[in-house]
């Protein structure tokens, strides 16, 4: 039994799971695949939050859940994990229902926070987390250099690697058309401060004076000023966010609302043949986040032959090389992050050449089929592994 969400909302998970179910229930293999959705929200700044609305959508998930438990009696369930309390406490359900039922368990965390989110944990749902996972078969991480993230929690023989993947063929017939007299930057994510999007925008209009004919569109949920946001930092870049908040995110609906004004485009929402419209027009592709794990924008920019920067952070480093991929800027520093970019706007065959090294490197090793094979291998390794 496969559990995870699709669209709406558009954000990386529900992404992920759009474009690999078809594949995986598509193999011919010893497994046959019973999706249950579990989506809760249909907006993505609310995913996290308790209310009546969040609890009767998970007590709707629930019920089918354990309707399908009964009827289909799978010998595995698999699952998305959380990094925040309420989902972390969602998910813990469904674990200790089917640990109870004797099914085997596969977690799958897309993200790169989750030993921030133990740390500050109270005592109580760190003890919670730590029993919850004993129950678990097998942890699912992006990258080789994020299984760190479990280590006191999960076995290390435990834990496997499924890079995340795109439909590189709907993307091959993509026909890049950016403006010759423009250089365009595009931003696809939310639109909040641990996505880098407020220093994007103190980078961009420093550029635009040096650069008259820089543009720069962007898509994504508007930026909202609450205490969930800071959940995806640490430190000193967390308390910055906090102390200054209401400032922030003052100044970003600002930008927002006055984009025309700098010779940007707010794109709203987009999906579909209007975000691969934006992919086209655009030149350069930036996602100076925080925290991630392999986020899907940057995966989408790649297919689509753009030149990507990007901050060092989840499985990004090990995927991309510096100079011939991607360029990496330190997150939270809107000068390095102006730099980066200017370097690329300065240079067309910089930008040519580390185009066409993304989209190769996306057919290759990160299409979807691909990684749908290396998913079902891992559920049939794990009932083989464990009788």
């Amino acid at each position: 039994m496969l559990i995870g969400p699709t669209p709406p909302p558009y954000a990386g998970p529900e992404i992920f799971y759009e474009a690999m179910l078809p594949r995986v229930k598509s193999l011919d293999g010893s497994f046959r695949i019973v999706h249950v959705s579990s989506n809760i929200r249909k907006e993505n700044l609310k995913k996290g939050t308790l209310d009546f609305e969040g609890l009767v959508a998970f007590l709707k998930v629930y019920r089918k859940f354990l309707i399908q438990l009964m009827k289909s009696r799978p010998k595995l369930v698999y699952l998305p994990l959380a990094s925040g309390k309420i989902g972390f406490l969602r998910d813990a359900v469904i674990i200790w229902t089917s640990a109870v039922l004797r099914r085997r368990i596969v977690l799958h965390y897309h993200g790169g926070n989750f030993n921030n989110f133990y740390g500050k944990s109270a005592s109580w749902l760190k003890k919670a987390i730590t029993i919850s996972l004993r129950l678990v078969d097998t942890v699912i991480v992006l990258g080789q250099n994020l299984g760190f993230m479990f280590e006191g929690l999960v076995p290390k023989e435990n834990i496997r690697v499924l890079y995340n993947g795109i439909d590189a063929e709907g993307y091959k017939g993509l026909q890049r058309h950016p403006s010759n007299s423009k250089v365009t930057i595009l931003f696809m994510g939310h639109l909040t401060y641990p996505k880098g999007f407020w220093h994007l925008t103190k980078a961009y209009c420093r550029l635009r004076e040096k650069y008259p004919n820089m543009q720069f569109q962007f898509a994504g949920a508007l930026p909202e000023a609450t205490g969930n946001v800071a959940e995806f930092l640490s430190g000193s870049d967390r308390e910055d966010f906090q102390n200054r908040m209401g400032e922030i995110t003052e100044e970003t609906l600002r930008f927002i609302k006055d984009a025309d004004q700098y010779g940007a485009t707010y794109l709203g929402f987009v999906t579909g043949k209007a975000k691969m419209d934006a992919l086209a027009r655009a030149d350069i592709f930036v996602l100076s986040s925080f925290t991630e794990g392999f986020p899907m924008s940057v995966l989408e920019a790649m297919a689509a032959g753009l030149p990507v920067v990007v901050t060092p952070v989840g499985v990004l480093p090990e995927i991309l090389k510096e100079g011939e991929n991607c360029l990496f800027v330190k997150a939270g520093d809107a000068d390095d992050l102006e730099a980066k970019i200017e370097i690329l706007v300065r240079d067309e065959e910089l930008r040519r050449r580390m185009g066409e090294s993304n989209r190769e490197l996306a057919i290759r090793e990160l299409d979807i089929k691909l990684v749908a094979e290396n998913l079902v291998h891992i559920f049939e390794e794990t009932v083989s592994a464990r009788g």
